[in-house]
């Protein structure tokens, strides 16, 4: 064999042998690569395994989630219906109170009308007889001056002789007397008759003036009901506020939160009135005995009170119910330092005024802010 030849075979041996050791590489990275398919397949399926049961179980947890947000809906929709339905009883109740007012009203109107007519009747009657009392003392009077002039002349010119005559005209005279005391005693009788059927009047005028505060009230709650609006704001002042009075003082104390720090009943004491000493923004309701509710605004540092009384540096003093049905005003300011009664056209805001001094039932303190 000749070297070209030895060196062919040599040279094939050679590439055989890289070839065979190619293969076996390339076999080897095959198997890993299968092997590594075959991880990755496994890893894959697990995976997906894996998810599946994340989406059963978030399936699941979003029908439990579904089936809870419906029945939370339907126990909230429960809840609006029942309260709904409370609220309409609400309506209902004080449609009644109303028609009951309406009603009681009317009879107010017309027993007063009657009383009016009884009570000008009989104070004319009354009047009547007083004059006439007056009249028979003034005729009884003068017949004892007859009496007396004609005693006078009889001692003057017959002398002592006819005493039984004379004893016989003591005792008219005296009969007289008591006649005339009588009478003055049956006079103030009639007067007093007089004044306690004013004060009647008075009183009667009073209650249908309060019934009508009452049914008016009614009124704008049975409104404020039907609108829906919710007056939780106003639950602290102790339904001695509506919600057109709450929006009234937010507007004068250009305030928004009220927190109630205190409450009195009558007029309180030093005790109940201590902590408003040094706050600010202070706003007080006094209610009073007739249903009436006034108050007062004091922006700066309150000053020391031991009772209910309206410092000279408030901020200004308003009525927000009163027996004239008034709609809320502010009736004082606080101008140059000095608390002033504001003008007015209104010919019953001074008796509103003097109204406010009325007997306090009850007083309530509160802080406000923006």
């Amino acid at each position: 064999m000749s070297k070209q030849e030895e060196s062919a075979m040599d040279h094939m041996t050679f590439c055989t042998s890289s070839l065979q050791a190619l293969m076996r590489v390339v076999r080897q990275k095959t198997e890993r690569k299968d092997g590594e398919i075959e991880r990755l397949e496994k890893e894959a399926r697990r995976d997906v395994i894996e998810g599946l049961q994340v989406m059963e179980a978030l399936i699941k947890q979003m029908s439990e989630f579904t089936k809870e947000s419906v029945e939370q809906q339907e126990q909230q929709f429960a809840l609006i219906r029942s309260e709904n339905a409370l609220l309409q009883k609400k309506v209902e109740v004080c449609g009644k109170e109303i028609e009951l007012l309406k009603t009681e009203q009317q009879h107010f109107e017309l027993e007063k009308n009657t009383l009016f007519e009884s009570y000008e009747e009989r104070m004319a009657q009354l009047h009547m007889e007083i004059t006439n009392k007056n009249k028979e003392i003034d005729r009884i009077e003068n017949e004892i001056l007859g009496v007396v002039n004609q005693k006078t002349i009889s001692e003057d010119f017959r002398g002592n002789t006819k005493e039984e005559g004379d004893a016989g005209k003591q005792i008219e005279i005296a009969d007289l007397r008591n006649r005339i005391e009588t009478l003055k005693k049956e006079v103030d009788n009639l007067k007093g008759q007089a004044e306690v059927n004013a004060q009647t009047n008075d009183v009667m005028w009073v209650t249908i003036m309060k019934g009508r505060n009452e049914n008016s009230i009614l009124k704008t709650l049975i409104l404020e009901h039907q609108k829906g609006r919710v007056m939780k704001e106003i639950k602290m002042f102790d339904d001695a506020v509506l919600m057109c009075d709450y929006r009234k003082i937010c507007l004068w104390t250009k305030m928004t939160n009220f927190e109630q720090i205190g409450k009195s009943e009558n007029d309180g004491d030093e005790k109940t009135w201590s902590v408003v000493k040094g706050r600010k923004n202070v706003l007080c309701l006094k209610i009073t005995q007739i249903g009436s509710v006034f108050g007062y605004f004091h922006s700066g540092e309150h000053p020391h009170v031991d009772k209910w009384s309206i410092p000279q540096t408030t901020d200004f003093v308003f009525s927000l119910k009163n027996l004239f049905n008034k709609p809320p005003v502010i009736f004082k300011k606080n101008i140059n330092g000095k608390l002033e009664e504001l003008k007015s056209n209104d010919v019953c805001l001074p008796i509103i005024v003097e109204e406010m001094d009325s007997p306090c039932l009850a007083a309530l303190i509160f802080q406000a802010s923006p």
